[in-house]
């Protein structure tokens, strides 16, 4: 193991803003990919479905989820780039 590993890990360890963040990206992580997962079922969903009541609330419940990742994942590239040290 590098020493620029053993750094950041030290750095882990020492920094419980930095380990909060790392658990946060990974909690964030599983996620974005459950989302996309229920995402991708719902658009199946919706284009077999015929009846117009039926469409209508399929497509407000994608459209939540869209927006909901949308912001999960600009937060997700916000932590990225925290814990890249590129936003200081």
């Amino acid at each position: 193991m590098g020493t620029e590993k053993l750094l950041d890990k030290l750095t882990n360890l020492l920094n419980a803003k930095r380990r909060k963040q790392i658990k946060q990206h990974n909690s964030l992580k599983k996620i974005l990919k459950k989302l996309k997962k229920r995402q991708g079922k719902y658009q199946k969903l919706l284009a077999a479905k015929k009846d117009p009541e039926g469409r209508k609330r399929i497509e407000r419940t994608l459209k939540v989820i869209y927006t909901q990742r949308k912001k999960g994942i600009k937060l997700y590239q916000d932590i990225t780039d925290d814990l890249k040290g590129k936003n200081k």
